[in-house]
């Protein structure tokens, strides 16, 4: 009998820490499920904000000067042409840096005026006046950057319009008179139209003036296939025939330099 109780004794002794163990419910072991189980992580949290890297679209205008080279430059002579440009670009696809639109300019290249005045004392004011006007499908690429300037870089691809006419306004006193009261009579003659061919690129700055508004600073060539204008001076009334017009033509390549600097808008 001692030797029975002996086993039974020892044999408790064994069993007590393993019962123990399995019936402890009061600390469980730690959990192998991780800590942030139920937390949400903002992974946009930190990343500064980008003004204007979200806008769809930009339009911008301002004074625009182009430059004749090479044969262009060569028989046009010394002439600056000078207006104004204004384009609209959309913006491809969301978080592109690609923006598709159009770009459109209007510049003078130079002009003829002189008043007449009639035996009864009418006045007539005669202008002749040379045009550049260009229209274009515009690609600009301006990556997602940071910081208060911007560059961009533009693809141009569409028209040169040359047009010469002559502006006869009757009863013609002066600037301010006209304007005040419009008794006179305009007629517009056109002397001569012709198209050309253009393409190119460019390049660019938008420098940030105030919220979504930009400094726009752009350069752009644009080579031009071969077409005929009037240069200043080239249109003038046929001595032997007041009513007749000489018109003198010149053709080139119109290969242009454009300078533009404006403002930007950002939507």
């Amino acid at each position: 009998m001692k030797r029975l109780f002996r086993y039974a004794a020892g044999a408790a002794l064994v069993l007590a820490p393993l019962t123990g163990f399995s019936q402890n419910t009061d600390n469980p072991p730690p959990s192998s499920e991780p800590v942030f189980k139920n937390s949400s992580i903002d992974m946009n949290r930190g990343r500064k904000n980008r003004p204007g890297s979200n806008h769809v679209a930009k339009i911008g205008f301002g004074g625009l000067i182009g430059m004749p080279i090479g044969d262009f430059q060569d028989v046009a002579g010394d002439v600056t042409p000078w207006g104004y440009g204004i384009n609209a670009a959309f913006r491809i696809s969301r978080n592109s840096p690609v923006f598709a639109g159009l770009d459109f300019g209007y510049m003078g290249m130079g002009r003829n005026v002189d008043v007449f005045t009639a035996i009864n004392g009418t006045t007539s004011r005669i202008a002749r006046r040379n045009r550049i006007i260009t229209g274009h499908a515009l690609l600009r690429l301006q990556p997602n950057i940071g910081g208060p300037v911007r560059p961009y870089f533009d693809g141009m691809f569409g028209l040169k319009y040359f047009r010469t006419a002559t502006e006869i306004e009757n009863n013609w006193n002066n600037w301010w008179n006209n304007n005040n009261n419009r008794n006179s009579n305009i007629i517009t003659v056109p002397n001569h139209e012709d198209v050309a061919l253009s393409y190119g690129g460019g390049i660019g700055l938008n420098i940030v003036l105030g919220e979504n508004v930009w400094l726009d600073l752009r350069t752009v060539y644009l080579p031009g296939t071969v077409a005929s204008y009037v240069k200043r001076g080239d249109v003038y009334p046929d001595p032997n025939d007041p009513a007749r017009t000489i018109v003198i033509k010149s053709r080139s390549a119109t290969d242009m330099l454009n300078h533009q600097v404006g403002i930007t808008f950002s939507f």
